[in-house]
């Protein structure tokens, strides 16, 4: 504001030159205080400003953090499908070696019961024996009679040779 010329000669009454002198300072400092005001609702409305940089920042960042962690929870997924895939497609070529499997099986259960067989057979021939061995034996009270009877033979036998000598 540019400084007013006063009506009133202010060389007549140096009253009124010291109040318009003040006048004049309270008009400044309102002036300062009223661009200090601006100035603070300038930085108000620019701090309430939506930051775009800032949140495209941040959604790039939690985009990217979604696509590597779906692709660590897909690819297992993946892998299995892969694999089962995989499996099927070998059970379609294995049929011929399913039907081998059972034709081994087969044979592995007559040759097991062919030796099972064999097995009763052999046992059969060994109780058998054991009854007709049992049914020779002899007790031992037997078997030392008979021993002393052919001591006495032997004996007989050689008091015989003697006399003839």
């Amino acid at each position: 504001m540019t400084r007013r010329t006063s009506l009133i000669n202010a060389s007549a009454d140096p009253r009124y030159a010291a109040l318009e002198q003040r006048v004049y300072g309270v008009e400044q400092t309102l002036q300062g205080i009223s661009a200090q005001i601006t100035g603070l609702a300038s930085k108000w409305d620019e701090r309430g400003r939506t930051q775009w940089p800032t949140i495209f920042s941040a959604m790039g960042v939690l985009l990217a953090i979604l696509v590597t962690i779906g692709g660590m929870a897909w690819l297992p997924i993946k892998q299995a499908q892969e694999r089962s895939d995989r499996d099927i497609a070998g059970l379609r070529a294995d049929a011929v070696s399913i039907a081998t499997f059972q034709d081994f099986r087969a044979t592995y259960e007559n040759d097991r019961m062919l030796l099972r067989q064999d097995n009763d057979a052999r046992l059969k021939r060994l109780e058998e024996d054991l009854k007709a061995l049992r049914s020779t034996a002899v007790t031992a009270a037997e078997a030392e009679r008979e021993r002393g009877s052919l001591q006495r033979q032997l004996d007989e036998l050689r008091g015989e040779l003697k006399a003839l000598r």
